[in-house]
């Protein structure tokens, strides 16, 4: 009979330290879940904060004017005024070459064309002097952009050779002019 009292007794300690040991175990476990609740928890209220300042505007507040503002503002602006910089400095060189195309292709216009008792080689020699000017900044644009405007219109349609010849003498004239007078 001891025997029996002696295995009953053993049996319940060891019941009773498997209960202890799965106590503990459920004591842990539901700590680790009630830590990842608790972070899910802060995470959620976090992400609703967040949402709540984007809604009602307070979200500049918490990071300032001046990094929510002012530092954007002011970098557009640094960038437009770079930008017009560089067009400002561009300007120049494709106001000249715009001036280069229009004499380029008025001496095409004449040469296509050519009337008799014309001198080729004097048209071409005064187109690449305009040219060479217009480079060191030695001529009248205005007077070049008039003559080439008032030669267009003249030779405009039906134009005899001797009107056109005519017409082409008083270009080249007015674009020696243009050179020489600007020195």
């Amino acid at each position: 009979m001891q025997d029996d009292s002696e295995e009953k007794t053993l049996s319940q300690e060891s019941n009773m330290r498997s209960e202890s040991e799965s106590n503990e175990s459920d004591e842990k476990n539901e700590e680790k879940i009630d830590e990842k609740d608790q972070e899910q928890i802060d995470e959620l209220a976090d992400i609703q904060e967040d949402d709540k300042e984007l809604q009602s505007g307070d979200l500049l507040p918490k990071y300032g004017c001046l990094k929510g503002c002012l530092i954007p503002t002011f970098g557009i602006v640094i960038i437009i005024i770079a930008i017009a910089m560089i067009i400002h400095s561009k300007s120049g060189t494709i106001n000249d070459w715009l001036i280069v195309r229009i004499i380029s292709n008025t001496q095409e216009k004449i040469l296509t064309d050519l009337p008799e008792g014309v001198d080729k080689k004097a048209i071409e020699l005064t187109f690449d002097n305009v040219r060479s000017a217009i480079k060191n900044n030695r001529i009248d644009e205005q007077e070049i952009k008039t003559a080439i405007k008032e030669y267009l219109q003249a030779t405009e349609g039906l134009v005899t050779p001797e009107r056109k010849k005519a017409e082409i003498e008083r270009l080249i004239l007015r674009l020696n002019k243009s050179i020489s007078g600007s020195e």
